[in-house]
């Protein structure tokens, strides 16, 4: 019986590595073969909206970039753009978390967080944001089309772009939903009323 690795090695794809650029690029430490891909570049997002829920990232560890990209793909979201401030989606943990959801997912380049305010001004684009001091998702009234920005792990969403926020209530036991966490939340709740 063939094994996997001879399957590479007789289609002239089997890369061998020194030992110190293996260990270097197994960022799991798994020992096992790594599999090499080449992915297309990410467009860069010409700031038109797909129907529903477009998800803006800005999350910085890949870990929470991956995961909110796996619920997004899970929920039905057209288009997910990557801010200046996040992750990269192909970073090795962002794969991982993602189940490689980022393989198939309609990804873009954006700018930064800081640059959202005159971007969703000058465009007439609805910006729905994710802080504490929201309206309770759970009665709020989702726009036909618009962007969805959780805020950076730690800071939270910039003052100028919290005219429309929403929020998750939980008990006082916590101080807050992890950010990937709160964001599939949010999603769930979109989902769930616009399939209706």
């Amino acid at each position: 019986m063939k094994t996997i690795v001879q399957s590479f090695a007789d289609a002239g794809s089997l890369y061998t590595l020194k030992k110190h650029l293996f260990n270097e690029l197994d960022t799991f430490n798994t020992g096992a073969p790594l599999l090499v891909i080449r992915v297309s570049d990410i467009p860069e997002w010409d700031n038109s909206l797909a129907e529903g829920c477009n998800l803006l990232i800005p999350f910085q560890d890949p870990l929470n970039a991956g995961a909110v990209i796996r619920s997004a793909a899970g929920f039905g979201v057209k288009k997910i753009i990557m801010l200046k401030e996040a992750a990269h989606p192909f970073h090795p943990r962002s794969i991982k978390s993602s189940a490689g959801a980022v393989f198939k997912a309609n990804l873009f380049n954006g700018p930064s967080i800081y640059e959202l305010k005159p971007v969703c001004d000058k465009h007439k684009l609805n910006i729905v944001t994710l802080d504490m001091s929201g309206a309770p998702v759970s009665s709020y009234t989702f726009p036909k089309q618009f962007l969805l920005l959780p805020g950076l792990e730690g800071q939270g969403v910039p003052e100028e772009l919290k005219a429309s926020a929403i929020s998750i209530p939980t008990s006082s036991s916590i101080e807050s939903l992890n950010a990937a966490i709160a964001a599939s939340v949010v999603l769930y709740s979109w989902n769930s009323r616009s399939s209706k």
